[in-house]
């Protein structure tokens, strides 16, 4: 049995181009692919549904919980923007994104934190070319990350 390739989520980066948005990351969710499914069944189908891949995919939304500060003005009047995701592994997503949501909380003895949601607008580049395998933890050179996860 092949055994699975697994790594840590200690430093992913989100760097916004456009508005130089930045926080510090606690968690991402990275966004999720999804297309929608037709249905081609008719009156002569028999036994089970039929279905088809509709011909348009969405790349969903990302989302991320980062440390608050009052005084971080959230782009949420921008339009679209180039968004990279750089996993600790080098691998980096690249994608158009906007800013739907930005959810600060400030709970009564504890930090203070704000969930935000990007939307992808249109497909996600994965550029594997500075690509570490686990094995070999070198030092990924990069540009100046924008954001930055936080223990």
């Amino acid at each position: 049995m092949a055994s699975a390739t697994v790594d840590i989520s200690h430093g992913i980066t989100i760097a916004f181009a456009t508005s130089s948005f930045s926080a510090e990351i606690v968690d991402v969710t990275p966004p999720g692919m999804s297309r929608e499914s037709v249905n081609t069944s008719h009156q002569g189908t028999s036994g089970w549904e039929t279905f088809t891949p509709s011909d348009l995919s969405d790349a969903g939304e990302m989302g991320l919980t980062i440390h608050f500060n009052p005084d971080t003005d959230a782009p949420m009047d921008q339009p679209a923007e180039e968004v990279t995701i750089t996993f600790p592994s080098g691998t980096t997503w690249i994608f158009d994104g906007f800013m739907t949501d930005y959810s600060p909380a400030a709970p009564h003895k504890d930090k203070m934190t704000a969930d935000v949601t990007v939307k992808v607008s249109g497909d996600i580049a994965i550029d594997t070319s500075g690509t570490t395998t686990p094995a070999t933890t070198t030092p990924v050179a990069t540009t100046t990350p924008v954001a930055t996860t936080t223990s």
